[in-house]
């Protein structure tokens, strides 16, 4: 590659056992890309120069994974950095099925985490730390529904929930709680719960459900423990909508969501743009060697989730402390891409639109092609100043570049 033209993204694939095919094969329509052969449904569409699951493009007829033609040509596509790769990652991401109760590591823990596996020697397939980075993600919900379960309620809504199921076994181990409600006394309660033998967590999952059964017309988190055990009616899982904040999205609103914050999307199909790691310590660890780690790595003292506040005619979207920058495009005729900009990947959500150099772009004689239809799933890579760009169409647009 010799001068600075957009590249087109193939984005990586992920399957989960929460995912659902209906809402993600349109995405990939357009891409000739038919799905694998895989015992489990599709869950994620990456877009990204992560290591681990980078998108793929074609330069001079071959094909490279992003990340491999970022340290190859770093200083023509990013600039001049050390840094040679992306501060975040893309996804577009269904959960038909209630996703598993988890949360992301800070830097600290992450490069703790990270020297704990090495030093053991653990498989890949058996780690839980795959990179040093903390991990914030931002949920952007394109369904008129997206529910998830995120951030600690206020003390007092816990007790109130929980002295709602009259189980002799649950209110005796919530006293100390209702005694002395601090993070601590919650995290004691928690970890009480799921560490019962595995037998005495299913009777009391089942003795929760059939009182949910009965206040599911009256309370939402009584329906929300109903869906949670639509997959397992002995997972003790189901008792967190006593515990976590209930967040509903409706389409254009997003959350951000910070390190070691519990959680877990109910369902709903949305964008995640996070921070450029695939950290993930479910409450259930695949490894005996990590006994304690999502316990360890909880902090009960966050805040609460909040919804992002913005206006649909302002595409930027209100962050900080992010090193990268948001836009989300409601595309009516047109939009302009700075020629100075930093490398950026462009999405196209819904729609249709074209891409093509803007009057005085210095490397329009350059380009092998000049004019590029994006329709729903397609992505591109736009360098380090590559001239300005012009996007026309309809439709959903997102952007994101390094800061």
């Amino acid at each position: 590659m010799k001068s600075k033209y957009p590249l087109n993204l193939t984005p990586f694939i992920r399957s989960a056992p929460w995912g659902g095919d209906g809402a993600l094969l349109p995405f990939l329509a357009s891409l000739a890309i038919k799905k694998a052969k895989e015992s489990h449904p599709l869950a994620e569409l990456w877009y990204s120069a992560y290591p681990l699951a980078p998108s793929t493009t074609v330069v001079e007829k071959k094909s490279f994974t992003l990340h491999q033609l970022l340290h190859q040509q770093s200083a023509l596509l990013l600039g001049d950095t050390t840094d040679r790769n992306l501060p975040f990652i893309i996804k577009i991401l269904h959960a038909e099925r209630a996703q598993p109760l988890h949360l992301h590591p800070n830097e600290a823990q992450a490069k703790a985490g990270m020297l704990l596996e090495n030093q053991a020697h653990l498989a890949p397939e058996k780690r839980l730390f795959h990179d040093a980075f903390a991990k914030s993600e931002l949920l952007y919900a394109l369904d008129p529904q997206v529910e998830i379960l995120a951030g600690f309620l206020p003390f007092a809504e816990i007790q109130e929930r929980l002295e709602l199921f009259s189980i002799a076994s649950l209110q005796k181990m919530a006293q100390p709680f209702y005694q002395s409600p601090t993070p601590q006394s919650l995290q004691a309660l928690l970890m009480q719960l799921f560490t019962l033998p595995a037998k005495e967590q299913q009777v009391l999952a089942q003795q929760i459900l059939r009182i949910a059964d009965d206040y599911q017309e009256i309370f939402s988190y009584a329906s929300q423990i109903v869906h949670l055990a639509g997959e397992n009616p002995e997972d003790l899982t189901l008792i967190m909508p006593l515990f976590l904040q209930h967040q509903l999205l409706m389409c254009d609103e997003s959350i951000l969501i910070a390190p070691q914050t519990p959680h877990l999307i109910l369902r709903g199909l949305m964008v995640e743009i996070s921070t450029p790691s695939d950290n993930m310590l479910p409450l259930a660890s695949p490894s005996s060697h990590h006994p304690a780690s999502f316990w360890s790595h909880l902090d009960l003292t966050l805040p609460q989730p909040n919804l992002i506040q913005r206006d649909r005619h302002n595409p930027d979207l209100p962050l900080s402390n992010l090193p990268f920058h948001i836009q989300m495009v409601h595309l009516e005729e047109s939009h302009f891409i700075n020629g100075k900009n930093q490398p950026l990947i462009l999405l196209a959500l819904k729609g249709k639109a074209r891409l093509s150099s803007a009057s005085g772009n210095r490397l329009r004689d350059k380009l092998p092609i000049d004019d590029i239809a994006l329709t729903r799933g397609e992505a591109i890579f736009l360098p380090h100043e590559a001239g300005g760009y012009t996007l026309e169409g309809r439709g959903l647009f997102l952007l994101v570049w390094r800061l």
